[in-house]
């Protein structure tokens, strides 16, 4: 029940970040540096998504 749900919930995110970081990846105005800091801040996006999720899913398990 509840495991099932936080994986959903990570795979959307997960997603969602590939999605964004694929679309901001093409450069517009060939700007490097925006590009560098976005893929940064993408990075940092789903670092704490991968621990917020792992988070959910072990508190989850222990309420069982």
């Amino acid at each position: 029940g509840d495991t099932m749900n936080s994986f959903v919930w990570l795979g959307l995110v997960l997603l969602l970040v590939v999605a964004a970081v694929l679309t901001h990846h093409t450069p517009k105005g060939g700007n490097p540096v925006g590009r560098t800091r976005l893929m940064k801040s993408a990075r940092g996006i789903l670092v704490v998504g991968v621990v917020v999720f792992s988070a959910i899913g072990i508190w989850s398990s222990f309420k069982h």
